[in-house]
């Protein structure tokens, strides 16, 4: 007599035992019966989960042939549908942009797609136009800078030349005092600055 452990290739909940324990059985005998309302029950949610992952692969396959006809799966998630729907969207707004950009009047857009279209034209018409009121502006801008600019070099120039003039003035009447040209006059000088001082 030999004894051996063997395991059930399924699953389920043991409803009735066949043979006692320690009993000797012969091959291909019944040992035990199990339940069939647990197998079906699994069967069942099997056949649910399998019903769920073939609606959600059509789905995904409508989506990528630009199909968005047909129901959302009630078991996708919500993060998988927002998704879904904001590929929707911006393949959407990539094929306006394509028509705006080819001039593609030809293509049949819906009314809603007509009034994105001309939406995103008027938006584009109205920021070149704010483009160009800025560059004017810029314009007006640099001009006046520049005539600014021009007239601190006059300015500059005026005050180098009155600077050349006083300091040659200053080496004039510097050399007139030391010859003993000038009468009246104090000419002294300070490690900060020179100064003519006039005598009382």
């Amino acid at each position: 007599m030999q004894s051996k452990i063997f395991k059930s290739p399924i699953s389920g909940v043991v409803q009735k035992v066949l043979i006692e324990e320690g009993q000797v059985v012969k091959a291909g005998e019944v040992l035990l019966q199990l339940n069939p309302k647990s197998a079906e029950s699994e069967l069942a949610s099997l056949k649910s989960i399998r019903r769920h992952l073939i609606e959600e692969n059509n789905y995904y396959r409508r989506q990528l042939q630009g199909i968005d006809k047909g129901p959302i799966p009630s078991a996708l998630s919500p993060q998988w549908t927002s998704l879904t729907l904001n590929r929707q969207a911006l393949l959407a707004e990539n094929q306006l942009y394509r028509a705006q950009l080819q001039g593609n009047p030809g293509q049949k857009f819906t009314p809603e797609e007509r009034q994105r279209l001309a939406s995103g034209i008027t938006q584009a018409n109205s920021n070149m136009a704010a483009a160009y009121a800025r560059i004017n502006q810029s314009d007006k801008q640099i001009k006046q800078l520049h005539t600014q600019l021009e007239q601190a070099k006059i300015q500059l120039a005026s005050a180098q030349q009155t600077l050349q003039f006083n300091k040659n003035l200053v080496t004039d009447i510097e050399i007139a005092y030391k010859k003993g040209l000038l009468l009246g006059c104090n000419f002294s000088n300070s490690k900060k600055k020179s100064k003519l001082e006039l005598l009382k």
